[in-house]
């Protein structure tokens, strides 16, 4: 799913829109409140949305229904919870950091845990 319909409507023909922002979150309401502080900072032009590691990666590798998209318009950025179904967090981040193409994209990580052990997880597979 993609916030930001005039993106799509400043767009002739069929250019390819950037995405600007993969926000990556299961919880609806934690997505909610994500999209309320993008849009109120004036973040929120385009986002894509996926609700699961397995759908992040997807998009971000250009797999499945994503397959149409290139991988040369990565988003800017990715906000990615840690704890998320079918892919949790921690593999999807290991993906974007071992394939060359996405390493250079900086990658936020979100958790509403209060576990030390997680942040010293995400650490190491960062460095």
């Amino acid at each position: 799913m993609m916030i930001g319909e005039t993106a799509r409507q400043n767009c002739p023909g069929s250019c390819v829109i950037a995405i600007e922002i993969l926000l990556v979150e299961d919880n609806p309401d934690d997505l909610e409140l994500a999209l309320y502080a993008l849009k109120k900072n004036n973040l929120a032009n385009r986002i894509q949305i996926a609700r699961d590691g397995e759908e992040a990666l997807d998009f971000l590798f250009c797999r499945g229904p994503h397959s149409s998209r290139r991988f040369e318009s990565p988003p800017r950025v990715v906000l990615l919870d840690l704890k998320l179904p079918k892919v949790d967090g921690l593999e999807v981040l290991r993906a974007i950091k071992n394939d060359p193409r996405a390493k250079p994209v900086p990658v936020v990580a979100m958790t509403s845990s209060k576990e030390r052990k997680n942040s010293a997880t995400w650490s190491r597979v960062i460095n």
